[in-house]
């Protein structure tokens, strides 16, 4: 069965961007119609196509995406290495001092 009956605006692209290395050798296989690197003019108007989103004053595309899409502060991944363990450990000593020590002044992290 296919998801839409019909054409799709990003239709015409969805072939001619494809790539050689299919979805099938990811193991994903009974795939409908794949859209590969759409230009952004093609996936904007494939996302209104599709009821999406909406273009609003000024041209942004705005989408709802639902109620719990936000992520919370201290739930991030990092790749560890000299530069990231060093730069992390600075900051939590930093974190530290601004929530425990009364004297501390903020100084502007660049």
């Amino acid at each position: 069965m296919k998801y839409l009956e019909f054409d799709t605006p990003a239709l015409k692209h969805a072939s001619a961007l494809k790539s050689n290395y299919g979805l099938e050798n990811h193991g994903l296989v009974h795939l409908d119609t794949i859209y590969w690197n759409l230009p952004t003019p093609a996936l904007v108007e494939e996302a209104v196509f599709r009821g999406e989103g909406k273009l609003v004053n000024g041209g942004a595309f705005q989408t709802y995406t639902g109620k719990w899409t936000a992520r919370a502060a201290n739930d991030k991944y990092f790749v560890r290495s000299k530069i990231t363990y060093v730069y992390f450990l600075w900051l939590i000593v930093y974190s530290h001092m601004l929530n425990h020590c009364s004297t501390f002044h903020r100084l502007p992290i660049t």
